[in-house]
């Protein structure tokens, strides 16, 4: 018998409202330790920045399973949501 497992990854994704160099009193420490997303953040260099990281952190096992379930239409997917939330907030 096969057992499955479900494995998740968190991304956490971090704008800054104000531009680079224009900061008014201090920076907070999040940001002083990470650096900002940048706003030409699109889709597929979200995609590719992520299978980088896994193929890094995991190996090519890793790279693997994470690349084919992010294929075809969960590829499509994830950049039609990506669009249509990826606009410049804080989290802070």
């Amino acid at each position: 018998m096969v057992r499955l497992k479900d494995r998740y990854l968190l991304v956490n994704i971090i704008y800054s409202d104000v531009p680079p160099g224009q900061a008014k009193g201090p920076v907070p420490d999040l940001l002083l330790y990470n650096q900002p997303t940048s706003s030409e953040l699109r889709p597929q260099l979200l995609l590719k920045a992520i299978r980088s990281e896994v193929a890094a952190l995991f190996g090519d096992c890793g790279a693997g399973a994470v690349d084919r379930s992010l294929q075809g239409e969960r590829e499509n997917a994830i950049a039609q949501h990506s669009d249509s939330y990826l606009h410049r907030t804080s989290i802070l």
